[in-house]
């Protein structure tokens, strides 16, 4: 089974995130909220991919990409971003008259 790091500040995105890896892929992810936490869980535990937001503060991807350039034993980590994702919803059904 994949190892996922998810960075992903936004709540609700985590949620509907895990939903999907759960279902589509049947992968366990861990999600953080920073390039701090995510760097701190590479130490204990090496992801096999690591997904980032398009909602992180300025800087924060570079500061992951950084720490993995430097990393011997990471450098070789995909690092894909999360695209945005929108909660399905039943399609609404037409009334006949």
């Amino acid at each position: 089974m994949a190892r996922i790091l998810a960075v992903e500040p936004d709540a609700e995105r985590s949620v509907i995130l895990r939903r999907l890896v759960k279902q589509s892929l049947n992968h366990e992810i861990v999600i953080v909220r920073s390039a701090d936490e995510a760097i701190n869980r590479m130490v204990d535990t090496e992801p096999d991919v690591i997904l980032t937001s398009g909602l992180l503060a300025p800087g924060e991807d570079e500061h992951i990409a950084a720490h993995l350039r430097l990393s011997p034993t990471l450098d070789h980590l995909p690092v894909l971003t999360i695209p945005p994702v929108v909660a399905q919803t039943a399609p609404e059904q037409k009334r006949s008259l």
